[in-house]
């Protein structure tokens, strides 16, 4: 019978572990969810004007600050499952608690995706003065972007032209001419 009973409590502590381990990768899942919203909202308010992105950037700060209180109250569920070492009757609670947190992120995706398909009608800022983007910084070095800093433009690595003698072609090699054998 102890054998028994061993059985259960390794079953009992794989169930905990899986338990556990499934909060944490939804608590990670809400964590990237917060991270997209906010790279979303930088985006939008450092690249469109503040009138055409006002409504977008609000509403994405409104889901934020959802979806940080639903991640706080998921560490709260961790902690005291620390407390009541994972029981059963924690897992329950913690469950409730993830449905209610998996109806917040999937609003905060669909806010997402609707302000992701309005991005184009916004109004973007003002480029530079002339309206082009601005222009890479010419090589310091001398080396041309082609002969990845082997040398100057020229080809030389002193400075200098290359002493390299151009090849000659298949019609310039036979033309030139062969001293006879006697």
């Amino acid at each position: 019978i102890p054998a028994d009973k061993d059985d259960n409590k390794t079953k009992d502590d794989a169930a905990k572990a899986q338990n556990k381990d499934h909060l944490r990768k939804f608590m990670e899942s809400v964590l990237k969810t917060v991270t997209k919203l906010k790279q979303l909202k930088r985006d939008i308010s450092t690249n469109y004007t503040e009138a055409s992105g006002e409504k977008s950037v609000k509403l994405l700060a409104e889901h934020i600050g959802k979806l940080e209180k639903e991640y706080d109250t998921l560490q709260e569920e961790v902690a005291s499952g620390e407390n009541s070492g994972f029981d059963g009757a924690w897992w329950s609670g913690a469950s409730a608690k993830m449905k209610i947190s998996t109806f917040v992120c999937s609003c905060a995706s669909a806010t997402e995706v609707k302000v992701r398909k309005d991005k184009p009608f916004l109004e973007k800022l003002a480029d530079d003065d002339d309206g082009e983007k601005p222009r890479k910084r010419p090589r310091t070095d001398g080396s041309s972007k082609n002969n990845h800093g082997k040398g100057d433009a020229n080809g030389g690595s002193d400075g200098t032209k290359s002493d390299r003698r151009p090849k000659k072609s298949k019609k310039e090699k036979k033309d030139v001419a062969k001293p006879k054998r006697k």
